[in-house]
Parts: structure tokens; sequence; C-alpha cells
């Protein structure tokens, strides 16, 4: 026997915006007795429960609505809670199953992470800004008179990564490759990665039917509720704008339609290029594809 074949075992059910992830999810978990832990960056916020499609909680969900909407989520943090439900579940006698489509969080959970610590609000804010008047070309140059290996690395209109290698160079006077070289190893499971990836034709008119949906669900009121407050959930600045006179509703539906859209692309590019999945679904999941991955899960 393997020592992988040892760990204890954790499935994972990754994908973009409405493929179908929390459906499969819901139907394994019956099966299995499992324990749903969420893996989606959106959906750890409590009074965004509309806009950022979270599941109809019950006791075998996790990590879901946990967080106030201004308060700060990281990958670090999550992890540390991933992990705390995971080894839970186990205690219980009962199966995790991670859902999710934030590919980082997901990542961090099965490869590990860099031990970095938190930039600060302030510096993250000064070098967003530095970078917003000054453009990336020029914080690439600052990055290269304070951290020459890290600029290296990256490629100069790499404006996420750039201001990321900065500001932890100005928050911790260190270069973040010295901080990656001291990173957390891959969690103690055994992963089982069902990634699912249906059409954009099909992801495209489950996400319009979705958010129009959610409207009719309440979701203007749920976020005229946080009354101006601004928040990254896709829906909000749209809905926030129409509540504020600036567009009509159709036009916020629209703009929440095609951010969605956007959203999944990216998504999908994502785990395409960084997941390998040990059974990949090219289409929304049907009950066929629950009973494939009992048999080869429970293997």
């Amino acid at each position: 026997m393997s020592n992988s074949s040892r760990l204890n075992p954790c499935l994972i059910i990754a994908g973009p915006t409405a493929s179908g992830k929390s459906w499969l999810a819901e139907e394994l978990a019956e099966k299995l007795e499992g324990l749903i832990i969420n893996g989606d960056s959106m959906q750890v916020y409590k009074d965004l429960e509309i806009v950022t499609a979270q599941p109809k909680l019950a006791g075998h969900h996790r990590l879901y609505g946990v967080l106030n909407p201004d308060e700060q989520s990281s990958v670090a943090w999550w992890r540390d809670r991933a992990l705390e439900e995971i080894e839970q579940a186990h205690v219980k006698g009962k199966r995790p199953i991670v859902v999710g489509g934030t590919g980082l969080y997901l990542n961090a959970l099965m490869h590990g992470l860099s031990e970095i610590p938190e930039v600060p609000a302030d510096i993250r804010q000064h070098v967003r800004q530095l970078c917003d008047e000054q453009g990336v070309e020029a914080l690439y140059e600052k990055l290269q008179g304070v951290d020459s290996a890290a600029a290296a690395n990256l490629k100069p209109q790499d404006k996420q990564r750039i201001s990321r290698a900065y500001e932890v160079k100005l928050a911790t006077g260190r270069s973040l490759l010295e901080w990656q070289e001291e990173s957390i190893g891959p969690a103690p499971y055994r992963f089982f990665i069902v990634l699912l990836l249906p059409p954009k034709s099909e992801l495209d008119q489950r996400i319009a039917e979705r958010f129009s949906h959610m409207v009719v669900s309440g979701a203007v009121e749920e976020v005229q509720k946080l009354e101006g407050n601004p928040h990254k959930a896709i829906g909000v600045s749209e809905i926030q704008k129409y509540l504020a006179g600036e567009c009509t509703l159709e036009q916020a539906i629209e703009k929440s339609i095609i951010a969605s859209r956007q959203l999944a692309k990216r998504q999908g590019t994502w785990f395409r290029n960084q997941m390998s999945p040990d059974r990949l679904i090219d289409h929304v999941p049907t009950q066929d594809d629950v009973e494939e991955i009992l048999r080869r899960y429970l293997v």
C-alpha cells in the first residue's frame, strides 16, 4: 500500500460559476454522508446569500456566510479554516467535499501556500494608487530598484504580480521569492478532483437565467441593505448604480450577466491551465456523473 493510499480522502469539486458545482456536491453529499465545505471567495460573506448564489444551508454546509461584508478574507485565512473543517469531517466519520470556483483557494489547499505575512491595508492602497497614477511600467521599475530578483521573474505588464511583489517587499523588507521558499506544504489528504467545464453556450445561458432569478428572489433588496457600501461580489456595484438612479434595472442585470460571463471565462482558463483533475466533466453534471464519481472515488 502506498503512502498516499493511507491518507484520509477529500473530494474537490471545481469549476467556473454556474457550472453545476453546488448541485453535484449536494448529490454526492447525500450518497457519501458528506460535509460540504465552501471553496468560493465570495460565498464566505453573510448578508449576500442571493447575490453570491449560496446554496440553501443545511447541517452539512461549512464556511458559507461566515464573514461580514466589510471583513477581508484571504487565501491563508480560508485554508486554515478549510483544514479545520476537513479534519472535523473525518473525526465525525463524514466525507469532506470542498466545492468552489476560486482556484487560488483550492490550489493552496492541495499544493501548499507561501507563509507571507498579511500586507497592511495602507501599503496595499499605496501600491494600487502608484500603479493607477503612474502606470504598471513605472511600478515595475520601482520593483526592479528594490527587488531585482522578483522583477526578473515577471513580465513588465503583469500588473497583479508586480503589485504583489512590490507590496510584500515594502511591508516585510524581504523579497517575495524568499517568502515563497519558506512555503507551507500540501495538506495531508488524498484528493480526488472533479472539474466541471461545460461549453460556453451552456454557461452563458445558465448565468443569464441564474441572475434573473436572483433579482426575482430579492437581490436588489439584499444589496440595498448594504447602504451603499462597496463590495467586489458581482452584481453589488451594478445594482447599487440602479438604486442610485444611474441606470435601469435591466441595464444593471445585463451588466451583471456580462461580468459573470467574463468571470466564468477567466475561471475556465485558470482551471484548464492549472488543474489536473481525476474526472473532467465537459457538460452540466447529471445523475450519471454522480454514479460514475461514486464508483471511481470509492475504489
